[in-house]
């Protein structure tokens, strides 16, 4: 089970359970991400007061069937109002959908 670390308890090697977005809905590091030097500089750069990491032993990677991502991607497009062109797009739109898939399942 993932839990809440405060900014003093965070240390390099923890693994993220949510990502950490700004004020404006930007990713800042995704989710899964191993927390290195650079990513606690940015946490106290940008005060985040605190994360949520994954547990020792957590499972990485939950399974995630084609039904739930066909259901994912007909879900995120149908709310969308432009189309992907861009690599960067299309990197967004896959971790959306297997975001959508996990939790909305």
């Amino acid at each position: 089970m993932a839990s809440y670390k405060t900014i003093e308890e965070i240390e390099e090697g923890l693994i993220l359970a949510e990502a950490v977005v700004n004020n404006f809905g930007q990713t800042m590091i995704p989710v899964g991400a191993k927390l290195q030097e650079k990513h606690l500089r940015l946490l106290k750069t940008w005060n985040v007061a605190g994360v949520m990491v994954k547990a020792d032993g957590e499972d990485d990677e939950m399974e995630i069937s084609p039904q739930m991502i066909e259901t994912a991607i007909k879900n995120l497009e149908s709310s969308m109002k432009w189309k992907c062109e861009l690599n960067i797009e299309l990197d967004l739109f896959d971790s959306a959908v297997k975001h959508i898939a996990k939790h909305d399942g």
